[in-house]
């Protein structure tokens, strides 16, 4: 995660078919693929396969305005035919191959550089022309940027860059220090930023004024070697040897990092990125020394998976069954064999209880400031220390009763309903009186009727909690302690997670999809999907948004406007499976957290505030 944004990476590697290094490319958004430039040829990726071209080291590629894909190898410029699905050498209107090292899209055409000369192809008459040559006719442009309507800035390492005069090839030096370019941008405000060997990033504006200069010693860049810059929304970004990439604020010169960190799957893929794009839909592609093509789009979602005790950077154990925020917002986390984690919401660093190493911890609810009572499967109820990391264990009535609703294979979750009182739920409900030490039996309304299966927490307010079993909805009144049965399914519908939303409607996710209840009309409404069959898990974001996992996958639903939005890779979200348990929408209502088998997922504003106008499948990335 790069500051407060939120990224997604996806990769296009070897096990694609695709060289470990990448060194230019383009994204064809009018037909649908991405063109890589490799050192061993260009790879076409349609999202499923990748097929290859040209084998030869490939220095620069791009689309112009009429969707003619142009290449630059060793052997010269070339052009893609879509007729006969294969690239062609380019010649101009001689008949002459063109051998160009550079390219620069114009208004009218193409331009091309190559040794001391300049090329154009035009729009008008589809033909290359030799447009001039340069004043200086060994320099050898190895890359070309446009300057203004008549003039290029172009560079090469071993020389100063310099402007060209295009009527007439007339060339002068720029007017800054250009010595050892490795990298080259103009901004969308005009200015040039050059990153020279070993010195880190610096941009000057047009008459030569140092603007910025940021490397190891006043930033934080871990490196002085910069090998790429792009720009998107007014940052720029800055890809690196061997440290990530670094997004650049020039308004107030801040940096934010995103680094490839050993073991986390869901980090960078790469720390050496050659190449930067930013595509006409605004999203940057990393070219990599190694780990190939890099897909980077802002996702409101951020998966945490598992990695080894003591790190910080993931959970203890992947698969999580509980989830509390306490009052200094730091969200504690029960895994299953993992213990008890602890998340800050700021840092996003975790730490891992290495005492509680093995429990499976089911449930977990604030006591005071100090203390947490956790829940965990098959060992009972205790109170957490959050200071010493310590276990004191909470007998239920007996031991006798203990071991009946704690030691036979089924949870007690618990919920604190009142600042003086915690819920203990299972098939027999206690309420616990956290001065008098003592607890009172919840009979439920109807005497012959049973607790179907574990009763789960969904909402409170006031002096009524709101709960749920696999076949009844229920409240209970603290002033009266008793279990009151508010709605009943028929058949064999099985509720698996209920959540109320912020006009007290209940949603329910079930063996048959999506519903919801309203106690005020006593009536339940079933809302059909094809896409959505078993609910596993759901929760309202109290703003008009139901989040939905089911079939291994992730929904929202809009209500006001009847719609379905399902999330995939390119916002953060993997296939997974959503357990039947409590999910959370914290104090603040800046995320939300689902608890699942294989990772934790956070969901963010940028994400909630999307609007659709329809049901949208955001699985790829194209």
């Amino acid at each position: 995660m790069a500051g407060n944004t939120q990224y997604a990476f996806q990769q296009i590697s070897t096990q694609n078919g695709l060289s470990s290094s990448v060194r230019c490319l383009v994204v064809s958004h009018e037909k649908g693929y991405v063109w890589i430039g490799t050192r061993s040829g260009i790879g076409r990726f349609d999202g499923y396969e990748l097929r290859k071209y040209l084998h030869d080291n490939i220095t620069h590629i791009i689309e112009d305005k009429e969707n003619t894909i142009w290449a630059i190898t060793p052997k010269g410029l070339f052009y893609y035919n879509y007729q006969e699905d294969e690239f062609r050498q380019a010649r101009d209107e001689d008949n002459n191959p063109v051998i160009a090292t550079s390219i620069c899209p114009w208004e009218d055409g193409v331009l091309f550089g190559g040794s001391g000369k300049l090329y154009k192809y035009d729009y008008a008459n589809h033909q290359i022309r030799f447009l001039c040559a340069l004043t200086n006719n060994k320099y050898n442009i190895t890359s070309l940027q446009k300057w203004d309507d008549h003039t290029l800035m172009c560079t090469n390492r071993w020389s100063r860059a310099l402007l060209i005069d295009l009527p007439t090839g007339q060339t002068h030096p720029v007017p800054f220090e250009s010595n050892e370019l490795i990298a080259t941008l103009i901004d969308k405000n005009g200015n040039i930023w050059v990153a020279p060997y070993h010195q880190g990033v610096k941009c000057y504006d047009r008459n030569g004024k140092l603007l910025h200069s940021y490397d190891t010693t006043n930033s934080r860049l871990q490196t002085n070697v910069i090998l790429s810059l792009a720009e998107r929304d007014g940052q720029i970004w800055v890809g690196t040897d061997g440290s990530g990439i670094y997004i650049l604020n020039p308004k107030d010169d801040t940096m934010s990092v995103l680094v490839r960190v050993p073991g986390d799957p869901y980090s960078l893929p790469a720390n050496s990125i050659l190449y930067l794009y930013t595509d006409s839909n605004n999203n940057m592609w990393a070219g990599s020394v190694r780990a190939g093509l890099i897909h980077i789009k802002e996702a409101g979602m951020k998966i945490y998976s598992d990695a080894l005790p003591g790190f910080e950077y993931a959970l203890s154990e992947k698969s999580t069954l509980s989830i509390y925020q306490d009052e200094k917002e730091d969200i504690w986390i029960g895994t299953d064999g993992g213990g008890i984690n602890r998340l800050d919401p700021v840092t996003k660093k975790f730490h891992h209880v290495l005492s509680t190493w093995g429990d499976k911890v089911s449930s977990i609810t604030g006591v005071d400031q100090r203390y947490l009572l956790v829940s965990l499967f098959s060992k009972g109820l205790f109170f957490f220390d959050k200071q010493t990391e310590n276990y004191q264990p909470l007998i239920i009535i007996n031991d006798s009763i203990n071991t009946l609703l704690c030691k036979r294979g089924k949870t007690v979750n618990v919920f604190r309903n009142t600042p003086e009182t915690i819920l203990l739920l299972s098939e027999m409900p206690y309420s616990y009186h956290l001065t008098r030490k003592d607890f009172t039996p919840i009979p439920l309304d109807k005497p012959a009727q049973d607790v179907v299966g574990t009763l789960l927490p969904i909402c409170q307010n006031g002096f009524v909690s709101y709960l749920h079993d696999f076949k009844r909805i229920y409240r209970i009144d603290s002033r009266k302690n008793r279990l009151e049965t508010l709605y009943s399914c028929k058949g064999d519908t099985i509720f698996n997670s209920v959540s109320a939303d912020e006009n007290g409607i209940f949603w329910i996710g079930s063996n048959y999809g999506l519903s919801y209840y309203s106690m005020e009309k006593k009536q339940c409404i079933n809302i059909p999907n094809s896409l959505i069959n078993e609910i596993n898990s759901l929760i309202c974001d109290q703003r008009g948004r139901v989040w939905i996992g089911a079939d291994s996958k992730l929904f929202a639903h809009l209500i006001q406007e009847g719609e379905f939005i399902l999330y995939g890779e390119s916002d953060g979200i993997i296939l997974n499976e959503y357990l039947e348990k409590p999910v959370y929408f914290p104090r603040k209502a800046i995320s939300i957290w689902e608890v699942s088998t294989d990772c934790f997922v956070s969901t963010s504003n940028s994400l909630t505030n999307q609007t659709p106008l329809q049901f949208l499948n955001w699985q790829t990335f194209w």
